[in-house]
């Protein structure tokens, strides 16, 4: 049965949300959220010709103009996708850094969140609810303090609104991605250059240097999930948590079972 499904953040070409949504309007009708008139422009131009039944809008999460836009759609599910990082231990990093981070990842997805459920509720429409967490909502990560915690109120989000909703036959999901070569772990990374000051760090600058590996040899094809996500999202039942790869879910989860034998 085709539906109508909201993704936002796929103005970012090698993205998650960009793949699922170009996926999903094979057999769906996708809004596709992006954020700003460049990214549309760039979006348009790439599938003009295409046999695509989607829409591009404008959707700045944290933009309450943008988000009234919604009043014009009918949305079966919506796949909160949209989202920024930022680096640097947090002794270091401005406040203002790690304010913004959760501006967007949490009270940007709050708010859509919210004007979507309600119109679902009004319209008595048992829709769907995804949020795209990822590894970094399971476990706390050094230098992604302000990341980290963001998806962990995320997982926290999720996780309430699964119990609130399951009367009014609303479904709510959480996706889990590990690190995947899209683009996305190089250009947190890059943050902290904007700000760091080796002279007046707190801490040693070689701290900054912790992922290194990882982006060089540690990134799994994002293909992968992109595939899961777009076989995942319309179906009507599948498991509350998708989390790949698959190595790092078994990671993540022996490190959840460590924390309660820990000693500090």
């Amino acid at each position: 049965m085709k539906k109508t499904i909201l993704i936002t953040g796929t103005g970012t070409f090698d993205g998650f949300g960009h793949g699922v949504a170009l996926g999903l309007a094979k057999d769906h009708k996708v809004i596709a959220g992006v954020l700003d008139n460049n990214e549309k422009t760039n979006f348009e131009d790439k599938i003009k010709g295409r046999n695509l039944n989607i829409e591009i809008i404008k959707l700045d999460i944290t933009n309450d103009d943008d988000l009234k836009k919604l009043d014009e759609y009918s949305v079966d599910i919506l796949v909160n996708n949209a989202g920024i990082g930022e680096t640097g231990p947090l002794v270091d990093q401005p406040f203002d850094n790690f304010k913004t981070t959760f501006e967007v990842n949490v009270f940007g997805t709050f708010k859509i969140t919210q004007k979507v459920l309600q119109m679902m509720l009004a319209n008595k429409n048992p829709g769907k609810v995804l949020f795209i967490s990822s590894n970094a909502g399971l476990q706390g990560l050094p230098n992604l303090s302000s990341y980290a915690g963001s998806k962990h109120a995320i997982e926290a989000m999720a996780s309430s609104l699964k119990k609130e909703m399951n009367r009014y036959g609303i479904k709510i999901a959480v996706i889990n991605p590990g690190p995947y070569a899209t683009g996305f772990n190089e250009r947190i990374m890059d943050t902290a250059k904007k700000w760091y000051n080796k002279e007046k760090s707190y801490v040693d600058h070689q701290d900054y240097h912790y992922y290194d590996e990882i982006l060089a040899n540690g990134q799994a094809d994002p293909q992968e999930i992109i595939d899961e996500m777009i076989r995942i999202i319309p179906l009507y039942q599948h498991p509350y948590r998708i989390f790949l790869p698959e190595k790092v879910a078994d990671e993540v989860k022996k490190e959840q079972a460590e924390t309660w034998e820990e000693q500090v």
